[in-house]
């Protein structure tokens, strides 16, 4: 899609170790130059990933700064919403 899609299956196993670490992915102009995609997973009662909610934005505005901002508040969304699926660690007080 672009220059900076991964296309090397070493590339990848690392980039999908690193998305279980943080708990987000990050797909940075991967498919389309110019725009940058933060996405945290949804959880069911079997603790299994069913969905996800993303967000994109014009790459030039997804700094440092702005994609921590976005990756907490996206993993408390995510949180909620997995809360009522029945993720029990995910449990809305």
């Amino acid at each position: 899609f672009t220059s900076k899609t991964i296309m090397d299956i070493d590339q990848l196993i690392e980039d999908t170790s690193l998305i279980r670490v943080r708990g987000y992915s990050l797909d940075d102009e991967e498919y389309s130059a110019g725009l940058t995609c933060i996405s945290v997973p949804l959880k069911n009662y079997r603790n299994e990933i069913v969905a996800a909610v993303s967000l994109s934005g014009a790459t030039i505005r997804m700094t440092d700064g702005k994609l921590n901002e976005i990756q907490k508040e996206l993993k408390e969304v995510a949180r909620r919403l997995s809360s009522y699926l029945g993720w029990p660690e995910g449990s809305v007080q």
